[in-house]
C-alpha cells in the first residue's frame, strides 16, 4: 500500500468465502432478479432411471450447480440471474448433452425438455456447439454413473431442498445420512463442506473438500473450494498448490482466476495479481467482490482514483452486500483526502 494512504486492512485482505455448492443454483454476486429453470428429463432406452441422471448447470464454462432428477425425470434450479445458461449431462453409455438455455429477467420460469439417447441408437461425434469456454475435463463421466445408492439419492435431495429453504442443519442432517449410505458420494461432501465453510469451520469444510478431491479428480471446483479453505486459513503455500490443480482443469474459470489472484495479493505480487483479477472480471463481470481486490491493489499501489472507481461499482453491483455502508465511508473518505490533496 502507498504509504500515503494508509486506510483500514479491510481493503488488503478481502476473500470472497465462495459457497460451490453442487445444488447451489446462482451465482452469489447475482443482481438481477432470480428466475427458476424448470426441466425434464426423457429416456429413450436403456435401463437408466431418471433419478440416476445428475443434470449440471453451467455458465460461462463454470459450473455453478447440480441436482439430480427426480423419480419422475424432473429438476428445478432456482435462484438464477438473466443470463444464458447450459445444461450438462454426461451418462456412461448415453449422448452426452450440453444444452443451452436462455433466462430471462422478463419471464422468471424458464422449461426446457432433455432427451437422453443411448449411443448404440446414435452416431457418437464431438461437440461443435459446446458452449465457449467449456472445460471438457471438468467432468469425469465414470464418476457420475457410478451406482449411487436410491436411498442415498434421496438424502441428498432432501438436503438440497432444506438448503433452499434456508434450514442448514437440517441440511446438514440429510447430507451425513447420504454419506453414510454411501461414503463415496462426493455431491453430498461437497455441499457439506460448503456449509462448514460458511459457517467458518474451515477444519470440517476441509475435510470434505479434500475427501471430494480424491473421489472427483477432474472436477476443478473441489479444488478450488479447497484452495479457498487454505486461503482464507492464509495457509498460501498449500493454497496455491490447490488452486493450480483446479486451474489445470479450468484455465477459464473466473472463480479460479479470482481466488488465484487474491492470493497473489496476499503475497505481495500486485503485478501477478491483477491480470487474473481483471480475467476473473472479463468472464463473470458480475463478480462483485472481485472489484474489491482490484481496489486493494490499487491502494496499494497509489492509484487512488482507480480505486474509488473500483469501490462504487462493487456498491453498485452488489448493494445489498453488508460491506456496502463501510465501502461507501471510505469512498468518501478517499474523495475528501484527494481534494485536499489536490
Amino acid at each position: 500500500m502507498s504509504s500515503q494512504h494508509r486506510w483500514p486492512t479491510l481493503f488488503l485482505f478481502f476473500t470472497l468465502p465462495v459457497l460451490l455448492s453442487l445444488p447451489c443454483t446462482a451465482s452469489p454476486h447475482e443482481k438481477t432478479k432470480p428466475g427458476a429453470l424448470q426441466g425434464e428429463i426423457r429416456l429413450t432406452g436403456g435401463s437408466l432411471r431418471p433419478e440416476q441422471v445428475l443434470i449440471q448447470l453451467q455458465r460461462r464454462g463454470t459450473t455453478i450447480g447440480s441436482a439430480f432428477a427426480d423419480d419422475r425425470g424432473r429438476f428445478t434450479f432456482l435462484n438464477l440471474g438473466d443470463d444464458v445458461y447450459h445444461l450438462v449431462i454426461n451418462v456412461e453409455g448415453y449422448a452426452p448433452v450440453d444444452q443451452e438455455v436462455q433466462v430471462r429477467q422478463d419471464s422468471p420460469l424458464s422449461s426446457v425438455r432433455i432427451v437422453l439417447t443411448p449411443l448404440e441408437n446414435t452416431k457418437t461425434q464431438a461437440h461443435p456447439d459446446r458452449a465457449p469456454g467449456a472445460n471438457p475435463h471438468a467432468v469425469d463421466a465414470a464418476d457420475y454413473t457410478k451406482p449411487f445408492p436410491g436411498e442415498a439419492i434421496k438424502e441428498f435431495q432432501a438436503g438440497v431442498l432444506a438448503e433452499q429453504k434456508g434450514k442448514a442443519d437440517k441440511a446438514i442432517g440429510h447430507y451425513e445420512k447420504a454419506i453414510r449410505l454411501a461414503p463415496d458420494f462426493y455431491p453430498a461432501r461437497n455441499n457439506l463442506g460448503t456449509i462448514y465453510l460458511g459457517r467458518g469451520d474451515f477444519a470440517a469444510a476441509e475435510r470434505e473438500f479434500l475427501h471430494v478431491t480424491r473421489l472427483n479428480q477432474s472436477d476443478a471446483q473441489a479444488y478450488f473450494n479447497l484452495g479457498n479453505v487454505f486461503l482464507l486459513t492464509k495457509r498460501y503455500e498449500e493454497a496455491f498448490r490447490a488452486l493450480q490443480e483446479g486451474f489445470n482443469r479450468d484455465p477459464r474459470s473466473a472463480l479460479g482466476n479470482y481466488l488465484l489472484g487474491a492470493l497473489h495479493l496476499r503475497l505481495g505480487n500486485p503485478t501477478e495479481a491483477e491480470p487474473y483479477l481483471r480475467t476473473a472480471l472479463e468472464l463473470d463481470p458480475g463478480m462483485a467482490r472481485v472489484h474489491l481486490e482490484l481496489a486493494s491493489l490499487y491502494l496499494q499501489q497509489g492509484r487512488t482514483t482507480e480505486a474509488i472507481a473500483r469501490m462504487k461499482s462493487f456498491a453498485e453491483k452488489s448493494p445489498r452486500d453488508p460491506l456496502v455502508p463501510k465501502i461507501k465511508d471510505m469512498i468518501r473518505r478517499l474523495e475528501e483526502s484527494s481534494r485536499a490533496s489536490g
